[in-house]
């Protein structure tokens, strides 16, 4: 007899995560500077097939040198480190966002269209 172990509230949460992605134009997708293997689920990573930002929150608590490898791992391009509570990390969190949106942007801009961004 298999055992089901996934539990039902964590299966609700994936199928609205699910459902809420096919809204978005982005993911922002926000881990723990200390420990970001952590922060990443396998199972919300399988269903994102958007562009995804990768934001390293806390960046402040740990060493640059720690950080590296991470923003390599992830793809340089799409990581963005910041401290939420005390610096302007929103600002660098919106430039990151409009860069990898750029194209659906652009398009939009061609037929006159002003689009927002969802993510």
């Amino acid at each position: 007899m298999a055992i089901n172990w996934f539990p039902g509230h964590m299966a609700k949460a994936l199928r609205e995560t699910e459902a809420n992605l096919k809204l978005a134009d982005v993911v922002i997708y926000v881990l723990d500077s200390r420990a970001p293997a952590s922060c990443l689920n396998p199972s919300i990573d399988s269903i994102i097939k958007l562009p995804t930002l990768y934001v390293l929150n806390k960046a402040d608590m740990v060493q640059e040198s720690d950080l590296e490898p991470w923003m390599r791992f992830l793809g340089s391009d799409k990581v963005v480190a910041v401290n939420a509570v005390k610096s302007n990390g929103a600002v660098a969190i919106k430039r990151s966002v409009r860069r990898l949106t750029e194209e659906k942007l652009k398009k939009y801009a061609a037929k006159g269209v002003r689009k927002c961004i969802r993510a």
